[in-house]
């Protein structure tokens, strides 16, 4: 791996194949010669993060003006507080998307549960054309219904909806208003 000065700044990596102040044909020239034309090796010292640590975007490059090598040094940071709540809050959406996309039965008072999908209300517009009211109940069985029941079985499939909703905001506000790491931490995702 190479490196090179543009602007007072090392741009890396490149390869040797790459076209440099209008020169080409890097890979036939020595270290030595590369180095006189500000082309050089690039050796990256690559620390192992730990599971609280991020690696920086950008490597500190240093040359060495002895052997004409430049070190590339990337800086390892804390994960901050604010990392660990957005990985909980993508975690709690990710739950929410889970629960809202799996429609498990939703009891709607009238002897019977739906699944709450948009096939109920296809079939709910096609029955009021027919004069036939019914919706497929969690058991694939079709149940005939009267306009009264329909808002009952819309009022309990919104329910059920805004559940999952409420479920993921009042997990977002506890992770936005923790302050400390073990806040965050101790916040279920359930």
């Amino acid at each position: 791996m190479y490196t090179y000065k543009k602007n007072d700044e090392f741009v890396y990596p490149v390869n040797l194949s790459s076209k440099h102040n209008g020169i080409g044909g890097w890979h036939l020239k020595t270290d030595e010669e590369r180095a006189e034309e500000e082309f050089y090796r690039l050796v990256s010292v690559d620390s192992v993060a730990e599971p609280h640590q991020i690696r920086s975007t950008f490597a500190d490059i240093v040359l060495d003006e002895e052997t004409l090598i430049c070190t590339a040094t990337y800086t390892l940071t804390d994960k901050s507080l604010e990392y660990y709540k957005n990985e909980k809050i993508l975690e709690a959406k990710k739950l929410r998307d889970i629960e809202a996309a799996a429609r498990p039965p939703v009891d709607t008072g009238l002897g019977f549960s739906v699944d709450g999908s948009a096939t109920d209300l296809d079939y709910f517009e096609i029955g009021k054309l027919l004069d036939m009211i019914f919706v497929i109940d969690s058991d694939g069985e079709s149940q005939p219904i009267i306009l009264a029941d329909w808002e009952t079985i819309i009022n309990a499939v919104a329910v059920h909806r805004l559940s999952i909703l409420q479920k993921y905001w009042t997990h977002k506000t506890a992770i936005e208003a923790a302050t400390t790491l073990s806040e965050v931490g101790s916040i279920e995702i359930i």
